[in-house]
C-alpha cells in the first residue's frame, strides 16, 4: 500500500521510525496508518514524487476537529 504525493518531507528518518500518516476524513483526524518507508521518484513528466510506503492496518484514532491542510505537520 503507498499513497503518492509531490511533497517529500525532510525529516524522513523520524517518520519511517515509528510515524505514522494521520487522515483527514470529513473535518477530523479520524485514523492513521505507519509509515514504513518513504521512496522519491521523478515522474514521466520529470516532476519531483514520493511514495509514501504504508502498513495495510488502518488504526482507528479519536476523532479531533481539524481542517484538511497539504504539507507536513509533525504531531
Amino acid at each position: 500500500h503507498f499513497h503518492t504525493t509531490r511533497m517529500v518531507p525532510k525529516r524522513v528518518d523520524e517518520l519511517v521510525d515509528g510515524g505514522s500518516l494521520y487522515w483527514v476524513v470529513k473535518g477530523s483526524v479520524q485514523c492513521r496508518q505507519r509509515l514504513v518507508e518513504v521512496r522519491p521518484f521523478v515522474d514521466s513528466e520529470g516532476i519531483s514524487r514520493c511514495h509514501l510506503v504504508l502498513d495495510p492496518e488502518v488504526v482507528r484514532t479519536q476523532w479531533q476537529p481539524r481542517r484538511a491542510f497539504q504539507g507536513w505537520r509533525y504531531l
